[in-house]
């Protein structure tokens, strides 16, 4: 453990006779609030695998009823086989009652494993939209082992479990969860899919139609209509791509230019499905070196063959040549399918992941998308123009080729007639930040909130757990750092935010508006196009000299009705556990519930006290049920209540919003009997929180 810890790569032979893994770390640094083991290790085929041992598998959880999580994906939704029949198709919409995710219909804790490759739909051939995603589909439907398409949908039918996949721009994972005792089997069967798919014919037929079926509801969301038109734009781009695929795309054009899909689909696999592009992620019930030696079993045959994972910072960042189709700056005009008036402002950014330590788009993110008094929101709220704001990265969009900062306003009426002044005011916060030095003490805010949070980190399900973890694996962290290094904030670097904010001026800004208001009428006009996969239509236009130049004034003139936030009062320093007298669970344990206990009454009020005794984090919840008179008598008093209850959580905002940022939650809602307060989170200083929302009650 010594010379793992110290990153000197240790052998250990566990698997199969002859094969070898090489411990990369046995010390992987982790919440305080999580028991389970962990090792990271390179199998002998070159696959990074992180092992996870937690005793707590297969024993019975309360899940609450909570449905799984869902993910942005591209296409791909949940197959719940627990309630499918064995010999269900799998492009039949037939779900049922499906157990929590993480769990089995019984309610048993399940095991878990995912497998990512280092490429996604950026490596689409140029004339097969969508083979990306395509062969991720086909991965499930037969093997050379398990030729029997169904096979694996009866499997996890048998035993609880639940699947999925997704293709993203450059990774493609794939994920599962069954009860422990079939994890062995499981992993066996699913490694197979990355090895030796099949790519029969008859299912490829089934599958399109799924995928078809996917981008059909994709369709209807207007933010994936709008990033589409972007892509559309991107001409000579790796960006100008239609990832999602759907059956003009993936049999009606390479059927007319005589391509052989299947040929294509075995060529692009071949081609980039190699082990040493491959992370994996397992948890079991099992003790480490039993993980291990599965997973050098279950993924023997998959060759050890080294490849680089395809990369495009090459190019030159999206809209940023005066050759595109559309150079920044310029508006996008896009016309909604539902009721909306949505502004986003976009910059696109060289590859910041170098930056994984310092996170400065964080940096900017925080103090323009902050919430509380003289925020940008704030001051866009008191002059009604806008409801709602959100800055930073887009996820999706942080490639090897660029990443994608954002800025989206929910605007009011008022605001769409005066977008220019929405947009000035964004302008002018941006350069106020570019011309002022770097604040320390902000990273250092932001730094001890992403420790406490991973520090005090609640559980995750498996299924998702190890799914985050095999694609964040690809960014090679440090092995001591799988879990942490995505997530902490460990170095200032000042020059970086100074570079972030220099690319974000308006000189490169691309604006989007959609509204719906008028679409119909403003559409007819022949500047007008449409794009062609989500049929959205747009008009691309340049700015008029006077905007550019209004623009250009904004953003070096400061905005005075704009200030930063002050330190955040909220943010825990005292970790002691309040009822440090109940010794923490053991692993597996589960304790009967204890009644709350009546500690005080007052006139008519009852304070009742339950002190936990399952989970040993130093967090709290408060509740409060108010009776007060001539609140739920009526309809009439219920919806004056409510109304009430709304305005207080609309006044909280402003103050309370760095609550929420310190791992501070709260709620006030109307009641039968009058009101309802609620906050919970990090005990320190919840008090002043609860003292915060009844005085604006008041």
């Amino acid at each position: 453990q010594g010379a793992a810890s110290q990153g000197r790569p240790r052998v250990l032979l566990v698997g199969v006779a002859g094969m070898a893994a090489t411990i990369l770390s046995d010390d992987v640094e982790q919440p305080e609030s999580d028991k389970r083991a962990y090792r990271l290790v390179q199998l002998p085929n070159e696959i990074t695998a992180l092992l996870i041992s937690d005793p707590t598998i297969g024993t019975s959880v309360d899940t609450g009823g909570e449905p799984a999580s869902s993910h942005r994906l591209l296409g791909c939704w949940p197959r719940r086989h627990s309630s499918r029949d064995a010999g269900e198709t799998a492009d039949s919409p037939e779900r049922g009652d499906a157990p929590a995710a993480g769990s089995d219909a019984a309610g048993t804790k399940n095991a878990a494993c995912a497998l990512c490759v280092g490429v996604g739909y950026l490596s689409d051939p140029a004339e097969l939209a969508g083979c990306a995603h395509f062969v991720e589909h086909m991965l499930f439907m037969g093997t050379a082992k398990y030729p029997k398409e169904n096979t694996w949908s009866a499997f996890l039918a048998s035993h609880g479990g639940e699947d999925n996949g997704e293709t993203d721009a450059e990774h493609t994972v794939c994920y599962f969860d069954i009860h422990p005792d079939y994890l062995r089997e499981a992993l066996d069967r699913f490694v197979s899919f990355f090895a030796c798919p099949l790519f029969n014919f008859d299912s490829a037929q089934r599958e399109v139609k799924a995928i078809e079926s996917e981008f059909r509801q994709a369709v209807q969301d207007d933010g994936s209509r709008r990033e589409q038109v972007l892509c559309h734009l991107m001409e000579g781009h790796p960006f100008n791509r239609f990832g999602w695929g759907d059956a003009r795309s993936l049999v009606d054009e390479p059927a007319a230019a005589h391509i052989d899909m299947r040929a294509e689909l075995q060529a692009f696999h071949e081609r980039h499905y190699a082990a040493s592009l491959m992370t994996l992620v397992v948890v079991g019930q099992e003790d480490l070196d039993t993980l291990q030696g599965w997973a050098v079993e279950s993924t023997a045959a998959l060759p050890a063959e080294h490849k680089a994972r395809p990369s495009f910072g090459e190019h030159a960042l999206p809209f940023s040549s005066s050759a595109s189709a559309a150079a920044a700056p310029f508006v996008v005009d896009v016309a909604p399918l539902k009721q909306c008036r949505t502004l986003e402002l976009v910059w696109y950014l060289p590859c910041i992941k170098k930056y994984r330590r310092t996170r400065p788009c964080d940096y900017v993110s925080h103090l323009l998308g902050h919430e509380g008094a003289g925020s940008l929101l704030s001051a866009l709220k008191a002059d009604d123009l806008a409801t709602a704001l959100y800055a930073g990265l887009d996820d999706d969009e942080q490639t090897s080729a660029a990443a994608r900062f954002s800025v989206g306003i929910e605007l009011t009426e008022r605001g769409l007639a005066q977008v220019d002044v929405v947009v000035s005011g964004v302008l002018s916060c941006l350069g106020l930040l570019a011309r002022m030095a770097p604040l320390e003490w902000v990273f250092a805010e932001m730094r001890d909130v992403a420790m406490m949070r991973f520090r005090h980190q609640e559980h995750e399900a498996e299924i998702d757990f190890v799914r985050r973890l095999a694609v964040s694996m690809h960014e090679r962290l440090p092995a001591d750092e799988t879990l942490s290094g995505d997530v902490l904030l460990s170095m200032w670097d000042p020059d970086a935010v100074s570079f972030v904010l220099s690319q974000l001026t308006p000189e490169r800004m691309v604006v989007l508006i959609a509204a719906s208001e008028g679409a119909s009428a403003e559409t007819a006009g022949s500047d007008w196009r449409f794009e062609p996969w989500f049929g959205t239509r747009y008009r691309a236009r340049q700015p008029a000299a006077a905007q550019l130049a209004a623009w250009a004034s904004a953003y070096a003139a400061a905005w005075a009705s704009f200030t930063l936030p002050l330190p955040n009062p909220y943010i825990p320093t005292d970790f002691t556990l309040r009822n440090a007298a109940t010794p923490p669970p053991v692993d597996g344990e589960r304790k009967s519930a204890a009644p709350p206990l009546l500690l005080k009454v007052v006139d008519e009020a009852l304070l009742f006290h339950k002190g936990d005794d399952t989970f040993a984090t130093p967090k709290a919840v408060v509740y409060v049920d108010l009776a007060c008179t001539h609140t739920g008598g009526t309809a009439e008093q219920r919806l004056l209540a409510d109304i009430a209850a709304r305005l207080v959580l609309e006044l909280l905002n402003e103050d309370a919003y760095a609550a929420t940022l310190a791992g501070l939650g709260y709620d006030v809602g109307a009641s039968n009997r009058g009101f309802t307060i609620q906050v919970s989170g990090f005990s320190h200083k919840l008090p002043a929180l609860l003292v915060r929302v009844v005085r604006t009650l008041r």
